[in-house]
């Protein structure tokens, strides 16, 4: 049984000429949706992602504030990796489907991001290398690559199931 107060439906994927109905199933269709705390839109925009998760970044940040200012850089590294690092997954899971030049695209600006948030966490100068972070954080283009691989051989996987 669907709660239908508390449900959305997003109608994703090309829909060229096919009118779009305004209810499934007694649910509303809308263009955007919140799961899991991420915003997700009818293209999957990760600008649009990124966008709802500034004000979210910032508030976590805001509370931690207390405890960064007294940490050494191991501690603030330790509060962004669990506070502000699942965050930032939560957005890469929004290009899973990406091909080639949109996901070298969304990756730069997910890397961006992901850089701006540890500099203000750990406190370190602007103009500290970006390739100190991508060492710090642990995360790099090959492993946003085989991370996308992954997500889109699962996705296969349950879309053979589903239609055996």
């Amino acid at each position: 049984m669907l709660n239908h107060s508390k449900s959305d439906v997003i109608v994703m994927g090309p829909r060229f000429g096919q009118k779009i109905p305004k209810t499934v199933m007694g649910i509303q269709v809308k263009r955007e949706a919140k799961y899991l705390g991420v915003v997700y839109n009818n293209r999957l925009n990760v600008e649009f992602s990124i966008k709802s998760f500034k004000p979210k970044v910032r508030y976590v940040s805001f509370r931690l504030y207390r405890f960064i200012r007294m940490a050494d850089f191991r501690t603030r590294l330790n509060m962004w990796q669990v506070f502000i690092m699942p965050l930032i997954r939560m957005i890469i899971s929004t290009i899973g489907e990406w091909k080639s030049k949109r996901c070298e695209t969304a990756f730069e600006q997910i890397m961006r991001f992901m850089r701006t948030t540890l500099r203000r966490m750990t406190g370190a100068p602007r103009n500290a290398s970006s390739e100190v972070f991508d060492y710090i954080s642990g995360w790099d283009k090959r492993r946003f690559v085989d991370l996308i691989k992954e997500m889109d051989e699962a996705s296969q996987r349950t879309t053979q199931v589903r239609f055996l």
